[in-house]
C-alpha cells in the first residue's frame, strides 16, 4: 500500500486496501498469530484496533462456565 505508518483506527479500505490485500492480511494474521479468522472479519472490523479485538476473541476459550452457574440447570 506504500504507507509508512498506520494508526490503530485508520480504516483499511480508506487507505486504498482492496479485497486481494484483505485476503493477504488475513493470511498473514493466520501465519503470524496462529489465529484463523474469516475474510469477513476485515470487512466487519477494518482497523488494527478492530482486528485486534477479533484476534483476542478468537483466542478466548469457548463455553466458559461461570462460578455462579449451577451444574445441571438449563
Amino acid at each position: 500500500m506504500g504507507i509508512e505508518q498506520v494508526g490503530m483506527d485508520d480504516d483499511f479500505f480508506s487507505l486504498r486496501g482492496d479485497s486481494l490485500l484483505a485476503a493477504q492480511v488475513m493470511a498473514r494474521i493466520q501465519s503470524e498469530l496462529a489465529v484463523k479468522l474469516p475474510l469477513s472479519s476485515i470487512f466487519d472490523a477494518p482497523t488494527v484496533r478492530g482486528l485486534t479485538e477479533k484476534v483476542k476473541a478468537a483466542r478466548e476459550p469457548e463455553d466458559v462456565v461461570g462460578d455462579d452457574e449451577e451444574e445441571g440447570e438449563l
